[in-house]
């Protein structure tokens, strides 16, 4: 399983050791024969599809013929897989698929500099479909919105937190905990 990790660009900065550590907790490979659907519109998935082999089509809103065909290399699920989202698009298999499917209780047991990692690595994928895709400007900028206000929720809700437990603040300040994200604290 490291052979075909080291293959993934998803995963190309990440250590042996924490390659490794994706394959002692669970990660698996999932067979989608042509047809199948592997993600459905409003459906909750936590798990990150990557593409080994075979073709995915991406749709939105039914469309069948949907815009976007995913390759080889290629992911589907980051969405649900991160925020816990439903799922904004379906995902149907065109041909025979192979995937790696890495679940949401694997990514959130890894140390978090591998998360940081694979996070930083989905984002640089992400920019690459937008800027292949040439996504019409007013759309992105109003998702871009929807998610800037996710994360602001998301702020609000660790100052709360942290507001009740200032021994957890206190630890985030002389650095004993690792806070993924740049919060200025209050």
């Amino acid at each position: 399983m490291l052979a075909i990790l080291d293959r993934i660009a998803l995963f190309e900065t990440l250590t042996q050791e924490e390659k490794l550590s994706l394959t002692r907790q669970g990660s698996a490979f999932f067979h989608a024969a042509k047809g199948a659907s592997l993600l459905d519109k409003d459906s909750v998935h936590c798990a990150l599809y990557i593409l080994l082999a075979g073709r995915v089509r991406i749709s939105s809103k039914g469309d069948e013929q949907g815009p976007a065909t995913h390759g080889p290399g290629d992911f589907v699920g980051e969405q649900a897989l991160f925020f816990g989202d439903d799922c904004s698009y379906q995902a149907h298999a065109v041909e025979d698929c192979i995937l790696l499917c890495i679940d949401q209780r694997l990514i959130l047991n890894l140390h978090w500099r591998t998360k940081d990692k694979i996070k930083d690595q989905l984002i640089l994928a992400l920019m690459r479909k937008v800027a292949a895709i040439g996504c019409n400007k007013e759309a992105l900028l109003a998702e871009l919105a929807e998610e800037r206000e996710k994360v602001v929720r998301l702020q609000q809700d660790l100052l709360s937190i942290l507001q009740q437990y200032p021994h957890i603040r206190r630890r985030i300040q002389e650095g004993e905990i690792a806070v993924s994200y740049c919060i200025q604290l209050a």
